[in-house]
């Protein structure tokens, strides 16, 4: 009974701490949502602040904007005018639409490769215009969380995403992002 509780006690640990980081990342992102820059519809400038923002994170990948159609209309990882690329978990995006609340996506990897966490917050402009501001989070982040934790010697920890692939684990990162997890970390 005693190695149930020490579980559980580390399970529940784990869940408010990766709550935190992600609560974080929430309220860095609404911060930045409130901007005189995009309350006016300038998305030039706020584009430049969007990208010193995510310079300002070392976790995230950078910065996305969508309108309230789901459109790419720009990313803080290329210049301003750049042509838009497609959004990698568009399903979250869709949520945070639909929803009009802040919405954790799927592991996923963009076009550059690398796996990462949308980090989904809808804003309305001064106008009524609908965004979806979304930071782009590197697994390392989490791997940082479990790796605080106290684990067990032997056992094994992992935080899933909300259709059940790995996002980060304590041991064996790298080739098991985004993969579901195996029988015996389901067990």
């Amino acid at each position: 009974m005693r190695s149930f509780a020490t579980a559980f006690a580390t399970e529940r640990g784990l869940a408010d701490a990766v709550d935190a980081e992600l609560d974080g990342t929430v309220t860095t992102l609404a911060s930045m949502a409130h901007t005189p820059a995009l309350d006016t519809g300038d998305l030039r400038a706020f584009h430049t602040i969007a990208h010193e923002q995510a310079q300002a994170q070392p976790d995230w990948l950078g910065v996305i904007l969508a309108d309230g159609a789901g459109r790419m209309l720009f990313r803080t990882t290329a210049p301003f005018d750049a042509p838009p690329q497609p959004v990698a978990d568009a399903e979250s995006l869709r949520q945070a639409l639909a929803l009009r609340r802040p919405v954790i996506g799927r592991i996923a990897q963009g076009k550059g490769g690398r796996p990462a966490v949308p980090v989904r917050y809808p804003v309305n402009d001064v106008a009524g215009r609908p965004y979806v501001l979304t930071a782009i989070v590197q697994p390392d982040r989490i791997m940082r969380v479990i790796a605080r934790q106290q684990v067990p010697p032997g056992s094994r920890i992992a935080v899933l995403d909300g259709a059940g692939a790995i996002v980060a684990r304590s041991n064996g990162l790298a080739r098991h992002v985004g993969a579901a997890p195996s029988p015996t970390l389901v067990r």
